[in-house]
């Protein structure tokens, strides 16, 4: 993997740095994806991996491997560089898009906690065509919660290191709010994170308070963002 890159906000009175925000790799040779296992606990009877596998340069998943036969990928997942041959071979199509247009959740009845992550393991490591859209669909929403949106927004993060400390079985990643105040629920965010890449190379000449809400001063966006998309993204 290349050396992560940074993006680098300056102060303009010090000249210093103030702000660093680590830069998503775009691979142009070599691999240009990553792959994330999840196991069940050590009691359970079953102990295959759940493979899932992700986009280097925006975090996005494009499927996963339940450990029977082939991988099963979104219908719009992105599979520049992988063999026509291989994808014959080795992985077939769900039938649906990986967009939250399509995926999406009730995220204010939407488990992120202990029994949330086991539904999801269980349901994509038991997958077959016989599988509930709706639970298929749910699970793997979870999975591009708790590891691609973690990444791109650390409050998200630091949530789930908290729920999986202290053991929560339940929690909901949204709280029910009036919709002048949906800025305060994380999922708000998701669909924008390319957005606020782009205000945020933009730097702070350019940002205009008024335009996006939660985000009272540039510098917010810092303690709030993770990563960011590559430049030609």
């Amino acid at each position: 993997m290349e050396s992560a890159q940074r993006f680098e906000a300056v102060d303009a009175p010090t000249g210093k740095c103030s702000y660093t925000i680590l830069i998503l790799p775009r691979h142009h040779t070599g691999s240009r994806w990553f792959e994330v296992d999840i196991y069940p606990p050590p009691k359970w009877k079953e102990s295959r991996p759940v493979r899932l596998l992700f986009l280097f340069h925006n975090l996005y998943l494009l499927g996963f491997h339940g450990g029977k036969e082939k991988w099963k990928f979104f219908d719009d997942a992105e599979m520049d560089g992988i063999r026509l041959e291989d994808v014959e071979l080795y992985i077939d199509l769900l039938g649906f898009n990986g967009g939250y247009n399509v995926i999406g959740q009730s995220y204010d009845s939407f488990n992120i906690g202990y029994l949330g992550q086991l539904l999801t393991y269980s349901t994509l490591v038991g997958f077959s065509e016989r599988t509930d859209d709706v639970m298929l669909k749910g699970a793997l929403c979870r999975v591009v919660v708790t590891i691609s949106e973690a990444l791109r927004f650390l409050n998200l993060m630091e949530l789930l290191i908290k729920v999986f400390e202290t053991g929560q079985t339940v929690r909901c990643l949204d709280v029910v709010v009036k919709s002048t105040e949906a800025h305060n629920n994380i999922s708000y965010h998701f669909t924008k994170w390319d957005v606020y890449c782009s205000v945020i190379r933009s730097g702070k000449a350019a940002y205009d308070a008024n335009k996006l809400a939660g985000f009272p001063e540039f510098r917010s966006f810092f303690s709030f963002i993770g990563v960011l998309l590559p430049v030609d993204d």
